[in-house]
């Protein structure tokens, strides 16, 4: 089962934490707001995909992306916990890192 998470929502709109499951599949999305662009040019694009690699792609398995202007989508797959634990030793649990990162 894939779930869909919007990356972005308006603060206003966020009802509750959202937590990414450990072996779970998520279809991940944004949208730039009105006509305006989230990549305007190529290095956009470049950054981005570092960026999303170097504080993503140490808990998540990218299966496919696919970026425009002005949307991007990612199908991505969250590591097992065994995996995300070796990540971030200093946290006993998931919940506990979940907690940590409220405060």
């Amino acid at each position: 089962m894939i779930s869909n998470f919007n990356l972005f929502k308006p603060v206003g709109f966020i009802d509750k934490v959202r937590i990414m499951y450990p072996g779970r599949s998520y279809h991940l999305y944004n949208h730039a707001n009105g006509s305006e662009n989230i990549f305007r040019e190529e290095e956009n694009y470049r950054f981005f995909l570092q960026q999303y690699d170097k504080y993503l792609g140490i808990v998540v398995d990218t299966y496919a992306y696919f970026l425009m202007p002005k949307h991007f989508h990612l199908l991505v797959g969250v590591k097992q916990e065994a995996e995300v634990k070796k990540t971030f030793p200093k946290f006993e649990t998931l919940e506990k890192f979940v907690e940590e990162s409220k405060g």
